[in-house]
């Protein structure tokens, strides 16, 4: 089942069902590209560490009416892939799909985003305050702020 037809200008070819799943896997590609801005590398992307480097995350500077109105176009046409069984393949991490599912989130999806971040979290839960702060004070990091 398709939700729409397909056809690509300047080139041939009937629709029964290749060009909507092509439609959808550039519709996927364009969403996730800089251009649109919707959607981001994960930080861990970002810093070549950690696992599902490959995948992206809604842009949380993208907060505007206009750019909620896209993510809402981004919904129905998640919720259309759904229906027709040709999902709409964003690459998302798992952290996302737990949190759109209402599922418990553990430390390690939140490490599958941001590793680096997941590690500094860690480390100041696991060292005591004093040392903590005397080390900060020793550092450069203290000359700087």
């Amino acid at each position: 089942m398709m939700a729409w037809q397909v056809t690509f200008a300047g080139e041939g070819g009937d629709d029964y069902g290749g060009l909507f799943r092509e439609s959808i896997r550039e519709i996927a590609a364009d969403l996730q590209s800089p251009a649109t801005g919707l959607f981001v590398p994960v930080p861990n992307s970002r810093n070549a560490t950690g696992f599902n480097r490959d995948t992206y995350l809604p842009n949380p500077a993208c907060s505007s009416p206009l750019h909620m109105r896209h993510f809402r176009f981004i919904g129905k046409l998640m919720g259309s892939g759904m229906r027709t069984s040709n999902p709409l393949g964003l690459d998302l991490p798992p952290l996302f799909w737990k949190r759109f599912l209402g599922e418990e989130v553990s430390v390690r999806d939140l490490a599958g985003v941001d590793e680096r971040w997941v590690r500094a979290i860690e480390s100041v839960r696991t060292t005591s305050p004093a040392s903590t702060w005397n080390a900060l004070v020793a550092s450069p990091v203290a000359a700087v702020v």
